[in-house]
């Protein structure tokens, strides 16, 4: 049967009608690797471009709250990927927030490390954890490249399946022999080595995203090999019971709240459901570029910066004067400001480059920051917050993943809020403005968003800046 076919006879259910009925009953799958040094995501985007193409929406999630270096979904699919964490979450608002981020897919897409037998708090969110939280089928992805002689991997005890990367397809059946007795499940397909369109993957800098055309020839060498039959077999899991919480309710709580959301292709880095809740409370939310525009939405109660690349697009952020005087202005009006890793670095005033260059930012926050020159992963972390803030409490514990591409050093009055030793600037302030190296989904962390979200005025007024 032509793959064609078989798409069509599983989108036929389902449909949306289905979908309304069965609400929860989603195809839904976990794509991860147990090898440390493998990566899924060429996999990610040959699967979510394979179902795509034939009209199947797919919704990706990373299994932890930070922002990784890729994101192919919003060329594939419009949408970007969304955010589960065992670590910040409990059961139930895991829940939630999968049934609320699922709404309109006709499957969902789990992907990160499987890690058995070693979970733990410091490796922050878990996906053998999400698993059996959202009953969800393993995939495994196994780089046979990575594998030595008498290896044996230790795979999760509910794997369903086996993707093989970077296999020559005349290696292909000498791999099944070998793999599909000592899993005792299948090799559902296999990526070729495709070592050009590896390079390219592997050149890419922190934000950029991947050609339509990339992923169109990822999926179709994974077609070759897909037994799409078994898969769509393996993704047609039990119905999650239905989320009772109220946490993405509608409501007013917001009304009349403004929130003025930097967003352009220097920050872009923003947790999906924590926007949708402002929207869903009442919050009216309006997007401005750093790089175009010359001044905030009007009337702006509260200024939010995400994460982002700010040193790639250094020139051109120091050039806007006009914007930056509005974002100063803005923090002397006694108005509130929240920025985190690149945002925080922008709001400095001056980004250090590894070249020793130094550029002029917005100058909203006392201190310089010094780009490193790299960016790994994003590393869980805990502080407590030492000083009171309208952000949180003193002894409130703020969970995240610490952005270490940038050492921020005070260069005036800056004020720390942080408990972690030796790590003052992992939450900063000065005025309103506060900022942090975490990157923080408020969703997950409901009581800081109630804060974070609350009356968007402070009464004190100052000179407004020349």
């Amino acid at each position: 049967m032509s793959v064609v076919v078989i798409l069509a006879a599983f989108q036929s259910e389902t449909s949306p009608l289905i979908r309304q009925v069965y609400m929860f009953k989603l195809p839904r799958v976990a794509v991860g690797t147990v090898q440390p040094a493998a990566d899924v995501v060429p996999m990610v985007w040959a699967l979510s471009s394979l179902f795509e193409r034939s009209g199947l929406h797919v919704q990706v999630y990373q299994s932890k709250a930070r922002f990784g270096k890729r994101d192919g979904g919003h060329t594939i699919c419009g949408l970007t990927a969304r955010h589960l964490d065992s670590w910040l979450m409990s059961p139930e608002l895991c829940h939630e927030t999968f049934v609320h981020g699922s709404r309109g897919a006709d499957l969902a897409l789990v992907l990160g490390q499987y890690q058995p037998g070693h979970c733990g708090p410091s490796a922050g969110g878990d996906l053998d954890t999400l698993c059996a939280w959202l009953d969800l089928p393993q995939l495994v992805v196994i780089d046979v490249t990575q594998l030595r002689d008498c290896q044996i991997l230790q795979l999760p005890a509910d794997t369903a399946g086996l993707l093989l990367d970077r296999v020559a397809r005349t290696e292909l059946p000498r791999w099944q022999t070998i793999l599909e007795p000592l899993a005792g499940v299948p090799v559902l397909g296999a990526l070729p080595r495709m070592d050009a369109e590896r390079a390219m993957i592997e050149g890419f800098a922190a934000g950029d995203s991947p050609s339509r055309c990339l992923c169109e020839v990822l999926a179709g060498r994974l077609t070759e090999t897909l037994q799409l039959r078994q898969l769509f077999g393996v993704m047609q899991c039990a119905a999650l019971p239905h989320a009772n919480g109220a946490h993405f309710q509608a409501g007013t709580k917001l009304a009349g709240l403004r929130v003025a959301v930097a967003y352009d292709e220097a920050f872009h880095c923003y947790f999906p459901d924590v926007l949708d809740l402002l929207e869903l409370q009442g919050a009216l939310v309006r997007d401005f570029s750093p790089l175009r525009d010359e001044t905030l939405p009007a009337k702006t109660d509260i200024v939010y910066f995400g994460c982002g690349h700010p040193h790639r697009f250094a020139q051109a952020l120091a050039a806007n004067q006009c914007l930056a005087l509005a974002l100063r202005n803005h923090v002397c009006r006694g108005r509130r400001l929240y920025a985190e890793g690149g945002g925080l670095a922008y709001l400095c005033r001056y980004l250090h480059m590894p070249s020793g260059e130094r550029l002029p930012m917005a100058g909203v926050m006392p201190a310089i920051a010094d780009y490193t020159g790299d960016d790994p992963a994003p590393e869980p972390t805990e502080i407590t917050v030492s000083r009171d803030s309208w952000l949180a409490p003193r002894g409130a514990k703020l969970r995240g993943y610490c952005n270490s591409t940038w050492e921020i050093r005070p260069a005036g009055p800056l004020v720390s809020h942080s408990g972690r030793p030796g790590r003052p600037a992992d939450l900063v302030a000065h005025q309103q403005a506060l900022g942090g190296r975490l990157q923080l989904n408020f969703a997950a962390q409901p009581d800081f968003l109630r804060r974070f979200s609350a009356a968007g005025v402070d009464p004190a007024r100052s000179t407004l800046v020349q």
